[in-house]
C-alpha cells in the first residue's frame, strides 16, 4: 500500500492493467449491491428493515431511480426494436445527434484552423487574438436562447451552439501552438525562399497537425455536452431528446441506457483520435 506514494514505483504490464480496470470493476459492483438492496427493501418481507430505517429518520429510497441492470438491458433492447414504420429509435437518436455534432465540430475546425496559423502574423494575431478570447470566455448555453430567436427551432443553432461553444479554444489553443514553434525553422524557410503562405502551412501546420488533432480531441466534451443540452431543449430526435423525454416519464432505465451509449461513442471517438495522433511518431521527437 505504501508503493503507492512512491514516485519511484515501477509497474508491469499486468498491474497497470489491473489499476486501470479496477475502478470500473469497484464502481459497477457497488452499484450492482445498492441496486439490489433497494429493491430488496420493496419487498413484503424487508418490512422490518423499513421500519427501522424510518425510526432513524431514513427514507426507503425508490427503486425506480436505481434500475437493475437487467432492467437497463431491456430498454436498451427495446430502443433497437423497429417501431410500425420500419425505424429503429436507438439508431436514429444516435445518428441525429453524431449528425449535428460531426457537421458543428467539422466547421469550427474549418475556420479555426487558419484563425490559429495566420497568428503567426503580428498583425492578425493582435487582432484576432483578444476577440477570440473574449468569446471563449462566454459560455456557450448563455447564447442559446439568442440563437433560437436568430435561427429559428431547426437544425441550425443546435449546429450553431457548438461552432460558438468551440472554435474560439480550438483557435486559440492553435495560436498557443504556433508560438511554440522554433523561429529558427521560419528564418531557414524565408531564407530559401518561401513565400510567407507557404511557411504558414508547409512548416508550422505541418508540423504542429498531429497537437492539433490533439486539441481538437479535448474539445469533444464540451461540443458533445452542447449537441445534448440543445436537444433536451428544441428537438424531435436524439439522445438528448430521447433522455429529456424519459426523464418526464421516471423511465430510468431507458436514461442509464442512453447515457452508457452516449458514453461509449465519446469513448471510441477519443481512441480514433488517440490513435489518429499516435500515428505521427515523430511529433513527440
Amino acid at each position: 500500500m505504501l508503493n503507492a506514494f512512491r514516485t519511484d514505483t515501477k509497474l508491469s504490464s499486468r498491474e497497470t492493467l489491473v489499476l486501470n480496470v479496477l475502478p470500473f470493476i469497484l464502481f459497477f459492483a457497488a452499484y450492482f449491491v445498492l441496486t439490489y438492496v433497494v429493491h430488496w427493501l420493496a419487498l413484503p418481507e424487508a418490512n422490518q428493515a423499513v421500519q427501522w430505517l424510518s425510526a432513524q429518520g431514513i427514507d426507503s429510497p425508490n427503486p425506480r431511480l436505481l434500475p437493475l441492470p437487467s432492467d437497463i438491458w431491456q430498454s436498451f433492447l427495446s430502443s433497437l426494436k423497429p417501431d410500425s414504420a420500419g425505424h429503429v429509435q436507438l439508431t436514429e437518436d444516435v445518428c441525429a445527434t453524431l449528425r449535428r455534432f460531426t457537421i458543428g465540430l467539422s466547421i469550427s475546425t474549418l475556420f479555426a484552423i487558419p484563425l490559429g496559423l495566420f497568428t503567426l502574423f503580428p498583425k492578425w494575431r493582435e487582432f484576432w487574438v483578444p476577440i477570440l478570447g473574449w468569446f471563449d470566455k462566454v459560455q456557450a448555453l448563455l447564447l442559446w436562447p439568442i440563437l433560437l430567436l436568430f435561427l429559428g427551432l431547426d437544425e441550425a443553432p443546435k449546429i450553431a451552439i457548438v461552432i460558438v461553444g468551440v472554435l474560439p479554444g480550438i483557435a486559440l489553443e492553435i495560436a498557443r501552438l504556433v508560438e511554440l514553434v522554433k523561429k529558427d525553422q521560419i528564418y531557414k524557410a524565408q531564407t530559401l525562399g518561401a513565400t510567407e503562405m507557404e511557411v504558414v502551412w508547409h512548416v508550422v501546420y505541418r508540423q504542429i497537425f498531429p497537437l492539433i488533432i490533439a486539441a481538437i480531441a479535448a474539445t469533444f466534451k464540451a461540443a458533445w455536452g452542447y449537441v445534448i443540452a440543445a436537444e433536451m431543449s428544441v428537438a424531435s430526435c436524439g439522445i438528448g431528446y430521447r433522455i429529456f423525454l424519459a426523464k418526464r416519464l421516471m423511465d430510468m432505465p431507458t436514461i442509464l441506457a442512453y447515457v452508457i451509449v452516449a458514453m461509449l461513442i465519446m469513448f471510441a471517438a477519443d481512441l480514433l483520435f488517440g490513435w489518429w495522433r499516435r500515428s505521427y511518431r515523430w511529433a513527440n521527437q
